[in-house]
Parts: structure tokens; sequence; C-alpha cells
């Protein structure tokens, strides 16, 4: 497990950086959701749910790509 979270300990670099604006972009469905009239709970449920799984990929893809 050590090892799967090692990439985030290293400084910040450009492909972080990337990472961070994509699970951003997951505010825009959220909005959507909001307005729609499914509650602001469900919408920031929504929002975690879309920045964990960015940051999962993120780190499955450094960790093949590491092994």
């Amino acid at each position: 497990m050590k090892k799967f979270f090692e990439p985030l300990t290293e400084e910040f670099t450009k492909k972080q950086m990337v990472v961070n604006i994509i699970g951003a972009l997951g505010v825009l469905p959220c909005i959507m959701l909001f307005h729609k009239g499914y509650g602001l709970w469900i919408g920031l449920g929504a929002l975690l749910l879309w920045w964990l799984l960015v940051l999962f990929v993120y780190l499955t893809y450094r960790y093949i790509k590491n092994k």
C-alpha cells in the first residue's frame, strides 16, 4: 500500500496539476445535478466520487508504470 500512495508524497509536478484540473472538472456535472433538483448533498457526493475515481486511476497508472 505504501508504494501505491507514494506518488502523492512527491513534489507537485505538472502531471499532478493535470490530475487536479481533471478532478476539478467534476464540478460541472455536480452543478447540473444540483440545478435539476437532486440537492446539494447529492451534488457534493458526486463530486467526491468523481475526484476519488480520478485519483484512483492516476495512482493505479503510476503504480503500474513504476512496477
